[in-house]
């Protein structure tokens, strides 16, 4: 009996890291401000997590990234990971001044 479920339990060890992919963090249209995180069906200015961010633009326009990394742009509808730890300043390319401007926190 043991030489049975050793081997199923260290199955579903090893299946249980594929099945915990962190989903992408959105940033979506909506106004006021234009530009949003979207995380569990709120709107949100400012966003802190923990490892790699793969941010999903899914607003208007190509996003500018300011980060620890550098800069980066995103354009609309791609995916970019950002992996160093740090804060991010994200902003909408050529935005007008009182557009939203996003913080993302990497720790």
């Amino acid at each position: 009996m043991r030489k049975l479920i050793l081997p199923a339990l260290a199955a579903l060890v090893l299946a249980a890291p594929a099945a915990a992919a962190k989903a992408p963090l959105v940033v979506a249209m909506k106004d006021p401000g234009c530009h949003w995180f979207h995380v569990g069906g709120k709107y949100t200015l400012s966003v802190t997590r923990h490892g790699p961010v793969t941010l999903l633009n899914q607003d208007e326009a190509a996003l500018k990234i300011k980060g620890p990394s550098g800069t980066k742009i995103d354009k609309i509808g791609a995916k970019v990971t950002l992996r160093a730890k740090g804060t991010y300043r994200i902003t909408m390319v050529g935005q007008a001044p009182d557009d939203n401007h996003l913080t993302l926190k990497i720790s």
